[in-house]
């Protein structure tokens, strides 16, 4: 059978397409596929930095310190499993022993800036200049708990757009009697769309631990 190069060219960039989790209509939504990205928290002189996978209420912490590096966590189930790949080992863990890495970062797509001014209770926000972040052109948004006064803690929101509006990095500063201001900062780097979904759950060859020791 002879192929066209026509026929050969719309091949090549439909099979291009599949590959890199998209189709016909574009890449994969985030709300449906998830997403994998470095995850970066920076707590003043402090900074931790592992892989980070989500899907939905799903989420996968991998490259962590200590003997098991793999933390697989269910934000609406409440469930929270710490792998050993190495030994193929798990055990299960109080779901609010999970240090908090990422309150107050929404780890969901679209993000809506007045439903966040109205979650904190807040009418007035600001649009800072927009900016590019870990090569993402992002819409900056700010949000005073006291707008206008600069002794306020502050929050602010950096959005890409061509991630489904996902916020890819969020600052929070509490000035200080001395004039200095203290930092919490989360960042997702090199954020690729689509997750496996069996990355979510224990694998069957792995044995249970009655503890982490």
């Amino acid at each position: 059978m002879a192929w066209s190069t026509r026929t050969l060219a719309l091949l090549a960039l439909s099979l291009t397409a599949v590959s890199c989790g998209g189709g016909p209509s574009g890449p994969q939504p985030i709300a449906k596929g998830g997403f994998r990205a470095m995850a970066l928290v920076i707590e003043g002189k402090q900074e931790k930095k592992f892989e980070l996978s989500v899907r939905g209420s799903q989420q996968r912490w991998e490259g962590l310190e200590g003997a098991y590096p793999v933390l697989i966590l269910d934000t609406q189930k409440k469930t929270a499993f710490a792998l050993n790949p190495a030994k193929k080992t798990y055990f299960e863990l109080p779901f609010d022993s999970i240090p908090k890495l990422f309150e107050g970062h929404p780890l969901v797509p679209g993000f809506e800036p007045y439903i966040e001014a109205a979650n904190r209770g807040l009418e007035k926000f600001a649009r800072e200049s927009d900016t590019v972040f870990a090569g993402n052109a992002c819409n900056l948004w700010r949000y005073d708990d006291r707008f206008d006064d600069p002794a306020s803690p502050s929050t602010t929101f950096w959005v890409a757009p061509s991630l489904d509006k996902l916020v890819v990095k969020v600052d929070r500063e509490t000035p200080l009697p001395d004039g200095t201001k203290k930092r919490h900062s989360t960042e997702l780097r090199n954020v690729r769309r689509g997750t496996d979904p069996d990355s979510f759950r224990v694998p069957d060859s792995y044995t249970l631990e009655a503890s982490g020791k």
